[in-house]
């Protein structure tokens, strides 16, 4: 597949699946108060975090000066 494709949806894929996974009734644990709610906050905080770091560093690259550099991915 092609490597610019790859790198420009696939954020957009896991934030999508993310918030998914956070909103469908069906979980891998249940959501009873606090215990079933931590595996949601951490799928929808992981999608959110990966999300943002392909999206600055894309962004990163765009810009002509670099504030700041995040890690290769």
């Amino acid at each position: 597949m092609n490597n610019v494709l790859i790198r420009k949806f696939v954020p957009y894929i896991v934030l999508f699946i993310g918030v998914i996974y956070g909103i469908w009734p069906i979980d891998a644990v249940p959501d009873v108060p606090i215990v079933g709610w931590v595996d949601d906050f951490g799928v929808i905080g992981a999608a959110i975090l990966i999300f943002l770091l392909f999206y600055l560093k894309r962004k990163n690259k765009n810009t002509k000066e670099n504030h700041f550099s995040l890690p290769e991915l």
